[in-house]
């Protein structure tokens, strides 16, 4: 299962095969609010801190209308292993 990363700032679409590797992507010192995170349906991700500095996401059933075929628009790039490395790709995989 692939989870999807938006930067903001970079316009940047990461493709990543975990929700592990997606955090990790994020740093120490990453802007959280620079970052948007889908699951593999295109569904949206919440970030979460638990017990000190550990980050988690989780499914964020309160933000319905924020899925990833909304913000393909503002893609710029993406990074990703084909087919998940073109917009094409992305939408066939959510089934856009």
């Amino acid at each position: 299962m692939s989870v999807f990363a938006f930067q903001v700032s970079q316009h940047c679409l990461h493709v990543l095969d975990t929700r592990v590797d997606a955090v990790q992507l994020l740093g120490i010192d990453a802007d959280l609010e620079d970052w948007l995170f889908f699951d593999d349906a295109g569904q949206p991700l919440k970030i979460q801190h638990e017990a000190g500095a550990t980050v988690f996401l989780r499914p964020w059933a309160s933000c319905a209308s924020c899925s990833l075929p909304q913000i393909l628009h503002d893609v710029h790039q993406i990074r990703g292993i084909a087919p998940l490395d073109t917009l094409e790709g992305v939408r066939r995989h959510i089934d856009l």
